[in-house]
C-alpha cells in the first residue's frame, strides 16, 4: 500500500516538546502537530538535486510515518548501496503487537537486509 493511501483521513494529535530554553537558536515548536500535518509536510517535500541524501532521508521519514500510523514511535531507516540506491527499508515496530525491544527501525532494516 502506498503511504498516501495509508494516511487518507488519519488525524491524530502527536505531542511535540517545546524547544529547550537553553537552545535559544532554535525556533519555538508548536505544542502539538497532527500526524496528518506531518504527512502533508512529508508528501509536499521535494528532494533537492544539490543534496544527494535528501531522497533517502525522505524515504526514511515516510517509513517513520508508517510506523507512527501503526501505533509505535515514528522512526524509519533505509540501507543504501554504494550508488545511493535504496537496498532495504524498514520502520520501528517496538510496540506492534506488544513490546518488541529488538524491533527498532535500524534493527528491522538490518534483519531484512541480512535475510535477503
Amino acid at each position: 500500500a502506498s503511504l498516501a493511501g495509508t494516511m487518507t483521513g488519519v488525524v491524530f494529535d502527536a505531542p511535540v516538546e517545546p524547544a529547550a530554553a537553553a537552545d535559544a537558536a532554535s525556533p519555538p515548536l508548536p505544542e502539538t502537530r497532527s500526524r496528518q500535518q506531518l504527512a502533508d509536510f512529508i508528501h509536499s517535500f521535494a528532494p533537492s538535486p544539490d543534496k544527494p541524501d535528501d531522497f533517502a532521508a525522505l524515504h526514511a521519514c515516510k517509513q517513520g510515518l508508517l510506523a507512527a500510523v501503526g501505533g509505535t514511535y515514528g522512526v524509519g531507516a533505509v540501507i543504501l548501496d554504494a550508488s545511493g540506491a535504496i537496498v532495504c527499508e524498514g520502520g520501528n515496530g517496538v510496540f506492534v503487537g506488544g513490546l518488541n525491544s529488538d524491533l527498532h527501525a535500524e534493527m528491522v532494516v538490518l534483519n531484512t537486509f541480512e535475510a535477503a
